[in-house]
């Protein structure tokens, strides 16, 4: 039996002060248990954690509002979603100042 294909798309915005709250605060989890040459645990600064762990950051806020703001969508669509969606593609950008 063939398997049947559906494909949705969602674009999905997300507030750059609600980005920025969230990495300040996995930035700030993060330096209580990084360790850093030069620091003791727990006290390196938070500008040196996010310049050192940036991708590691930005993976974790990813994966903490993409799927909230998801099932925030698919809830006012009243639509239903695979069990686990596939990310094509990420397009971020930081605001301006």
């Amino acid at each position: 039996m063939a398997e049947a294909t559906c494909r949705r798309e969602l674009e999905l915005e997300i507030p750059a002060e609600e980005v920025a709250k969230q990495t300040e605060k996995v930035a700030k989890d993060l330096a209580k248990v990084a360790r850093v040459p030069g620091f003791r645990p727990g006290k390196a600064p938070i500008s040196l954690i996010k310049k050192r762990f940036a991708e590691d950051i930005k993976g974790e806020v990813l994966q903490t509002l993409v799927p909230e703001r998801v099932e925030k969508a698919v809830a006012e669509e009243s639509s239903r979603p695979f069990p686990s969606p596939r990310w094509t593609s990420s397009n971020t950008t930081k605001a301006s100042r």
